[in-house]
């Protein structure tokens, strides 16, 4: 009995091992034999993961697509409330400018306008009038510049012309704020350009407006009224 037990345990685990070499080549034979059939005779199967997976690209593609549009909507939009807030500073500006020069006029009345009046004394008071304006040109240059300087994205044209226009205005009232530093007859002058450019501005600023509500702020912000002088006409003489 313990012969026979010694005998079981020196040649069954040798009878084992070849066995399991044995098991294993044959597994390996019908992998490599019938993996081309198998695949013949499942297209569908191996289609199956390819497919999903272009469509989890697809998915993938189309939310990223949609969120870079709602960054881009939300930038825009940030840009026009950007520019209409310049545009809200520029108009103080020009509006405090324009009463500076107005309350100076009506001090220096009617003197300032009177054909009667002695050289010296008309050209002191025009000199109160051109200090007037020139004290504000530095503002109305900083509100340009800082209106110019409004960051943009280049395929945001809307916004970019409203920019463009509303600069425009702001250049064409320094102009005029300088032509009177030179000469106060520019007040009674009427001038056309600067209505067709606050005009011009306004319209660009309301194309750039995402909705009604934006463009009554742009209205608010950019009505248009005459820019002309004090008395609207001729200096009376």
């Amino acid at each position: 009995m313990r012969r026979d037990l010694r005998r079981w345990l020196l040649h069954e685990p040798t009878r084992l091992l070849e066995r399991h070499i044995h098991d294993l080549a044959m597994s390996d034979d019908v992998l490599s034999n019938g993996a081309e059939p198998a695949a013949r005779r499942r297209p569908a199967a191996r289609r199956r993961p390819a497919a999903h997976n272009v469509r989890l690209v697809l998915g993938l593609l189309a939310v990223t697509a949609l969120v870079l549009l709602g960054a881009d909507r939300w930038q825009a939009h940030r840009e026009f409330d950007a520019l209409l807030a310049r545009a809200s500073a520029g108009q103080a500006t020009v509006s405090y400018a324009e009463r500076r020069i107005t309350a100076v006029v009506d001090y220096a009345s009617p003197l300032l306008t009177s054909a009667s009046a002695r050289p010296a004394t008309r050209a002191g008071l025009e000199r109160l009038v051109q200090d007037a304006a020139a004290d504000r040109l530095s503002a109305v240059r900083a509100d340009r510049d800082t209106a110019a300087a409004t960051r943009v994205l280049p395929w945001h044209r809307a916004q970019q012309a409203a920019r463009a226009s509303y600069v425009a205005y702001l250049d064409a009232q320094y102009r005029y704020l300088e032509s009177v530093t030179r000469d106060v007859d520019v007040l009674w002058v009427r001038h056309p350009d600067l209505t067709r450019r606050l005009s011009a501005a306004r319209l660009a600023m309301a194309a750039a407006a995402a909705g009604s509500s934006e463009a009554r702020r742009v209205s608010s912000v950019l009505g248009v009224r005459l820019a002309s002088g004090p008395t609207g006409g001729k200096a009376p003489g």
